[in-house]
């Protein structure tokens, strides 16, 4: 039967390593394994600074990015920064799906926010950058 000291040592020698190659082994395998990680954490939060608030898949490439919209006009010459429809009680952008929803005849076209608040309507919930 063994003793404690002697399964110890039998132990002791998976534990230690006595080789200085397979100590830089270990060594560069464990640092490679760290700087992996802090650069998912790094990416993982610049993904996120990237993308809060605002979707830009939803958005096309030939509206303008600014922080104020500018006016559009539609075809039948109305023009402003928000819409909403006549029916509804929510402003959207116009680039937004809830205003790419409103039939042509049912919308209604304010020029900043204020209006279409003194008018009754409120922002959309779904339409990223109101």
């Amino acid at each position: 039967m063994n003793t404690i000291l002697e399964r110890l040592e039998k132990i002791k020698g998976y534990v230690v390593v006595q080789d200085w190659r397979n100590m830089a082994l270990y060594s560069l395998i464990f640092a490679s394994l760290v700087a992996a990680f802090f650069l998912g954490v790094i990416w993982e939060s610049q993904k996120d600074h990237n993308t809060k608030g605002i979707l830009y898949a939803e958005i096309p490439q030939s509206t303008p990015l600014a922080s104020v919209p500018t006016p559009v006009v539609d075809e039948a010459g109305n023009s402003g920064q928000y819409v909403g429809s006549k029916n509804g009680s929510k402003y959207h952008l116009p680039w937004c799906s809830g205003a790419q929803r409103i039939k042509e005849e049912n919308k209604v076209w304010f020029q900043d926010k204020n209006e279409a608040k003194r008018l009754g309507y409120t922002p959309a919930k779904n339409c990223p950058g109101i």
